[in-house]
């Protein structure tokens, strides 16, 4: 957001006025200064003092309210000053100017940082919302009032407002799988307490402290007569990927394992020593297997394709999507999907900011002396240790990649805006384009 020119006119107008002692205008200046507690004011000229002093043990006073040349009339008790600071200010305009100035400033960057979405890539940067956003699992009365297991996963929209999925028989690729039993709910958070409700208000969930409730509400014919029933009780729980943090094998291409970009075009490494965006491999690879673990960030105001948007392109032509996808159907645009070509088997997509893996299974297309396709490339992915494409057979490249042809191209990790970060990627090349490397690969060695 852009400041406008009225509002700087204004800004300016106001610290004018305040400096020669003119006491109304539209933010009510004096009002604002006699809002103010004289030891708030002490604090902030005992630090400019303290770095001016002289020395001398001479005090004066400054009225809070009036104006200088004025006998004061509507003033705060007088407040004691070191004499030293006397020089550095000698009347009440200069105080007065800087604390509107300050209290302006900080009303102007409190505002737009209050219009600016959240986006957080570590969890001392989240907002309340977070801690209730999550996986919970546990179990719950069905409709025949037998117990049976139960997954929650509750997605933070900002402002409060969230959604969420109740999957009957455990969460997605732990009990749940596409096709079984789900409902969707809507909430809001109040203070420390979420409540969702069901489309029919027949089911509500209600979060405390990590723990979510179920209930079923049962409406009688007269109004004002519900009842309401604790039928279950899930727990917040944070899922790790199989195979995360997986050690590359013997023979393995360590691509990137955080202490440098060497095999990276143009790859920069952030703060903490993660692999950023925007960049490909300089070498390119024909058949392999890839392992490679990413994080999204939290931008709970974001949505669709602009929440934690990226993607691994294999060979510049297939793009496997990286996507917040926690908590939705799971479509063809969305996180492990062949973009906008095969939507992943189930949704296996964890929360943001909680580290998931790809690990890829490529085989290129195969073409014959004069260029024409004799067999369709295939891929196989796994998305947080559970297979969601297998050896699916690929048509064509997918969304916004490069032409097919016989030749292999670089992988890509897409820019697409979002600060998705990537680390411990690997790769076991099948084609031999790793041994004629070998001198330039860092390839794992056997043990001794």
């Amino acid at each position: 957001m852009q400041f406008s020119a009225l509002l700087v006119e204004r800004f300016l107008l106001v610290s004018e006025h305040l400096a020669f002692g003119f006491v109304e205008d539209f933010v009510r200046a004096d009002k604002l200064l006699d809002d103010l507690t004289p030891p708030s004011i002490a604090n902030l000229v005992s630090q400019i003092s303290e770095s001016n002093s002289s020395g001398s043990a001479a005090a004066f006073t400054l009225g809070f309210g009036c104006q200088p040349d004025k006998a004061p009339t509507n003033c705060r008790p007088p407040l004691s000053l070191p004499e030293s600071f006397k020089e550095f200010c000698m009347t009440t305009s200069w105080i007065r100017s800087l604390v509107a100035s300050t209290l302006v400033l900080g009303l102007l960057n409190s505002t737009f940082a209050a219009d600016t979405p959240l986006v957080a890539t570590d969890v001392k940067q989240v907002d309340r919302d977070y801690w209730f956003q999550g996986e919970y699992l546990g179990s719950a009365q069905n409709s025949c009032g037998k117990c049976e297991a139960c997954g929650l996963q509750v997605v933070a929209l900002g402002k409060n407002e969230f959604q969420a999925v109740l999957y009957r028989g455990g969460l997605p690729g732990g009990g749940w799988w596409t096709g079984m039993t789900k409902h969707e709910l809507k909430g809001q958070r109040d203070g420390e307490t979420l409540r969702l409700i069901g489309d029919d208000a027949t089911q509500r969930i209600e979060i405390q402290k990590s723990k979510a409730t179920l209930q079923a509400v049962h409406q009688p014919p007269s109004p004002g007569s519900e009842q309401v029933a604790a039928i279950g009780e899930l727990i917040r729980v944070e899922r790790r990927s199989q195979t995360l943090g997986a050690a590359p094998p013997c023979g393995a291409v360590v691509l990137f394992d955080g202490s440098n970009t060497d095999h990276w075009k143009n790859g920069r490494k952030s703060d903490d020593g993660l692999l950023m965006i925007g960049t490909e491999t300089k070498t390119s690879f024909k058949d392999f297997h890839m392992h490679i673990e990413f994080l999204l960030p939290y931008m709970p105001h974001a949505r669709g394709q602009g929440r934690a948007n990226s993607g691994v392109y294999i060979q510049s032509r297939y793009e496997v999507q990286v996507l917040d996808s926690f908590g939705l159907k799971g479509e063809f645009n969305e996180a492990a999907s062949l973009y906008r070509f095969k939507a992943p088997d189930t949704n296996l997509c964890f929360p943001p900011l909680v580290w998931q893996t790809y690990d890829i299974d490529f085989q290129s297309p195969r073409f014959d002396a004069d260029k024409k396709k004799t067999y369709p490339g295939t891929i196989s992915v796994w998305h947080n240790g559970v297979l969601v494409q297998n050896r699916l057979e690929l048509a064509n490249k997918t969304g916004g990649g490069a032409a097919e042809g016989p030749l292999a191209l670089p992988t890509k990790l897409q820019d697409h805006g979002n600060p998705v970060r990537f680390r411990n990627i690997w790769l076991i090349d099948r084609s031999g384009v790793a041994n004629g490397l070998a001198q330039n690969l860092p390839l794992v060695q056997p043990a001794n």
